[in-house]
């Protein structure tokens, strides 16, 4: 049976959601419709494939065979489908349209908007818009076509074929503790650096790894972790309070430690720097826009 060429792109949407989020009710709760649409589009999106998308393995909806294969088929279509009308909105002086760009927490929170504020001034007809969501799900958005570039502190980028990472700065990591308390020094060894309690991203998080592989490395293979947040401003929040110490990004803490409300701490022997990385796909075609935006992302992140 041929497919039928009626298919839309509200269908691979409504199909791409359910497939992500795992189920019906939870992609019509995200989509805030009844059910029984979500349902009719993926029943009408079968009967014009002509297969089964979907069998039921006890309470859980799982692909089968065909609906793998046509799910890959729709994000392909889907990613295409945002990054044209991307493309399309900047033709018409290559100074116009939409920039989407994922970054990782510090990075977005910290450095990217005085840069993007002085782009924006310049360019008033772009629109851009900035994914603050972590390393790993930002880069995940720039393979998926969800954005159009990534802007990442991170170790290493994932070694993928579809995507160009080009490394243009680094991030010095400082140990911060509050002006007073937890400890009065000024350095300390690693060895002392153990008895402290820290404050942490979350287990299992790309940047929390990078921190634990960099300690175990300087001889610190655990450390006492008392609280963990997914953000810096959490971090940073829970070290003026007290609570602990902190390794994090000196452009996250910069504005604190000129104020003296966190101290930096040196610890014996041991330098901490993340790579910033540029990441694109490598199939992306990129509008005058994106390019003049992606030179000046790299002159920043260069320094003087």
């Amino acid at each position: 049976m041929a497919i039928d060429d009626r298919i839309n792109i509200q269908k691979l949407q409504v199909f791409d959601t359910v497939v992500n989020l795992g189920g019906i009710s939870r992609a019509a709760d995200q989509m805030k419709v009844a059910q029984p649409v979500v349902t009719e589009h993926i029943q009408s999106l079968e009967r014009r494939l002509g297969t089964k998308l979907f069998e039921r393995e006890g309470r859980h909806l799982v692909l089968t065979q065909a609906g793998r294969l046509a799910h890959q088929w729709c994000t392909d279509v889907l990613r295409r489908t945002r990054e044209f009308d991307r493309e399309l909105q900047g033709l018409s002086d290559g100074l116009r349209g939409s920039i989407v760009i994922g970054t990782s927490m510090s990075t977005g929170s910290y450095e990217l908007p005085t840069l993007l504020s002085a782009f924006a001034r310049r360019h008033p007809d772009v629109r851009i818009r900035v994914d603050v969501t972590g390393a790993e799900l930002a880069m995940e958005a720039t393979m998926t076509g969800r954005n159009d570039l990534s802007v990442v502190a991170v170790a290493d980028p994932p070694p993928l074929a579809s995507l160009v990472s080009e490394q243009i700065g680094v991030d010095e990591v400082v140990l911060v503790a509050p002006p007073r308390g937890v400890t009065g020094e000024q350095l300390l060894t690693i060895k002392e650096l153990a008895a402290l309690p820290f404050v942490e991203a979350q287990a299992g998080s790309l940047r929390r790894v990078f921190m634990d592989s960099q300690f175990a490395a300087a001889g610190l293979p655990s450390r006492r972790v008392v609280m963990e947040f997914g953000h810096p401003e959490g971090i940073k929040t829970a070290v003026v309070n007290g609570v602990g110490v902190a390794p994090l990004f000196r452009s996250a803490v910069r504005r604190e430690l000129e104020a003296g409300e966190l101290r930096e701490i040196a610890v014996q022997g041991m330098h901490i720097a993340a790579p910033v990385w540029l990441v694109h796909r490598r199939s992306r075609i990129l509008s005058p826009v994106h390019t003049e935006l992606m030179t000046e992302i790299r002159s920043y992140f260069a320094g003087p």
